[in-house]
Order: C-alpha cells, then sequence, then structure tokens
C-alpha cells in the first residue's frame, strides 16, 4: 500500500514487513481502519486509488508511531480537527481522541507494523443514510500505514537540490494552511521535475515571497538562528513545526523565528532544510546555482530523534 493515490508528493511504495508462520503470511495484507472497522484493501469499493480520487475534498495529516505507539498524537489530532472545522466539513458524531489513538495501536498492532511507521489520518465528506430514507452529510475517518526503512529521523547522504518554481504561485488565506486531499500543487511540481536535476522546487506567494516547497517548509540557518515563513505567507502547517523550533533551543539555534523570506535572503543563508513530519529534516545542498556549505541539520535530527523517540537511541545515522 502506498500513498500516492490522493497525495502526488509521497514516496514511493514501501511494503510492510511480512511475518511467516508455515505457509501462510501474516498479515495477509494491509488493514486499513475506517470509521469503527478494520478493512482489507481488497474488500472496500473499487481500488483504492480510484476511491481516493472520489474523496479529494477531504483533508489529512500525517504522524509518526514506533514499537505501536504514535508519536505526538494530541497535537496532530487536535490540529486535523481545527483543519476540518475550517475547511466546513460536516460534524462528525463519532470520534474522539481517545478512541482514534486506540483505533491506531490496534491497526500497528494487526498489521504487525513494529518499527517506525508512517500514518496518515484523512478525513473526508460522505453520505451516512439512516434509518429515514435520506443521505445525511457526514465526515468519514480513514487511516494508512506503511513502514518506513529507516529508524527515526536520519540525515540524508546526500542534500537536496532545489529551484524556484515557474508559474506556480501560491495565494496565502487560512485555507492554504491546510493538507487538502485535492491540493494539484505537489502533482503539477513533481510534473515539472521529470527528467530534471533539481530534488524540489520551491513556490513563492503572490507577494513574490518565500511560500514552501513541496514537499515541506523552508527553514533557514543565518548567523546562528534559524528562520521559516509564518502561515501567513501560504504555508502548509505541519506539526512537526513546534518540535523543530524546541530542537532548535537544545542545539544552540534558538527557538523558530517567524519571518517573511524572499529570494534573496535565502540565497544569502548560511544553510537550508525543508522541515516535515513526512520525510523529517533534509538538508538542502544547493538552491539553483548556489550551493551551502554548513550542516547544523545533523544535531538538529538527533534532538528530533530524542524528541519523538526517548524510549530509542536513534542517533539519526541508522
Amino acid at each position: 500500500m502506498d500513498f500516492k493515490g490522493g497525495d502526488a508528493s509521497s514516496g514511493k511504495h514501501i511494503a510492510p514487513i511480512r511475518h511467516k508462520r508455515g505457509r501462510q503470511t501474516y498479515p495477509p495484507e494491509p488493514y486499513l481502519w475506517k470509521d469503527g472497522e478494520f478493512i482489507l484493501e481488497k474488500r472496500i469499493p473499487h481500488s483504492l486509488s480510484d476511491w481516493r480520487l472520489a474523496t479529494q475534498a477531504g483533508i489529512y495529516t500525517y504522524m509518526l508511531a514506533y514499537a505501536t505507539q504514535p508519536r505526538f498524537f494530541s497535537q496532530h489530532y487536535q490540529r486535523l480537527l481545527e483543519d476540518a472545522q475550517t475547511a466546513q466539513l460536516p460534524q462528525m458524531h463519532f470520534l474522539d481522541a481517545a478512541n482514534v489513538q486506540q483505533a491506531i495501536v490496534r491497526l500497528l498492532n494487526r498489521n504487525m507494523w513494529y518499527r517506525t511507521t508512517l500514518l496518515r489520518l484523512v478525513l473526508f465528506p460522505e453520505t451516512n443514510t439512516t434509518l429515514l430514507p435520506i443521505d445525511t452529510p457526514t465526515t468519514a475517518m480513514l487511516i494508512e500505514g506503511q513502514t518506513l526503512p529507516q529508524k527515526g529521523f536520519v540525515q540524508r547522504h546526500q542534500g537536496l537540490l532545489l529551484n524556484y518554481a515557474q508559474n506556480l504561485t501560491i495565494a496565502p488565506s487560512q485555507y492554504s494552511a491546510i493538507h487538502w486531499l485535492g491540493n494539484p500543487t505537489p502533482w503539477l511540481v513533481q510534473r515539472s521535475l521529470r527528467d530534471k536535476r533539481f530534488s524540489d522546487l520551491i513556490l513563492l506567494n503572490t507577494a513574490q515571497r518565500v511560500a514552501q516547497a513541496s514537499q515541506g517548509a523552508v527553514y533557514m540557518i543565518k548567523d546562528r538562528k534559524l528562520y521559516t515563513p509564518p502561515l501567513s505567507e501560504g504555508v502548509c502547517y505541519d506539526p512537526i513545526r513546534s518540535n523543530i523550533s524546541r530542537a532548535g533551543q537544545l542545539i544552540g539555534l534558538g527557538e523558530v523565528i517567524e519571518q517573511p523570506l524572499t529570494p534573496e535572503a535565502l540565497e544569502k543563508a548560511d544553510e537550508l532544510f525543508l522541515g516535515s513530519t513526512q520525510h523529517g529534516v533534509e538538508w538542502v545542498m544547493g538552491l539553483g546555482n548556489v550551493r551551502y556549505r554548513t550542516h547544523s541539520a545533523l544535531p538538529l535530527i538527533q534532538q528530533l530523534n530524542q524528541l519523538y523517540f526517548p524510549d530509542q537511541h536513534f542517533t539519526g545515522e541508522e
């Protein structure tokens, strides 16, 4: 299972670990969780990709888990509910934080995902036929997961090479901070990157200031201080944002300073990196013709591992 059907920015398919007992394979295939029940992929309507296409009005958030325990669950879940309210999704009557957290633990155990797992919680509108012959609008929740090859957050062996997106801009609003399933921007960026040497593109907003890259928020290190654009610049919110700020304080960079950034500021920076729950902290080697020589992101990754996985000893080099 992968996440590509509803999110063009996702990485390639990574199969979950299989545990064999005799001739039978456990689990037979990855389970999904939807509105209180576990569903095998082959039992959902149509194919998973086709089904996602019908739910593009939905929103989502990523979350990390390890050893069947979701990390910073409350922080992610609360933000998802706030985004659902902003997106004006129909009211949810059956979901509360405790039940969803328990469902995640059961999903991880059922799939035997005992290593680092990337979860995606999706909310989308659908109709519910009650006892009366009336279709009532409601919001459904889908929980997906895939195991990751690494342990925790890791340092990239080779830095990203970025450039600016051409003919693509973000109009900042309260809606641009939400992860929308139907957002075409990541797909458009990936299409424009075909057969080119760049890893990702930085999108500017309508004021020609830095918004974000398609794969995560942009962070700049300058004179031992850490900067990132505020959400009002068109940044898509990710709960890792506050934890990067905490980690920055622990390694002497201070908390993240939110201020508008221009392309000229990025080109004069000491270092750049992208930050997201999905991809972690990704060091940027270059932006266009500019190259960055410092590597302050590694101790930042180590501190993030301590925040997310305090029960483990991940160094960031696994």
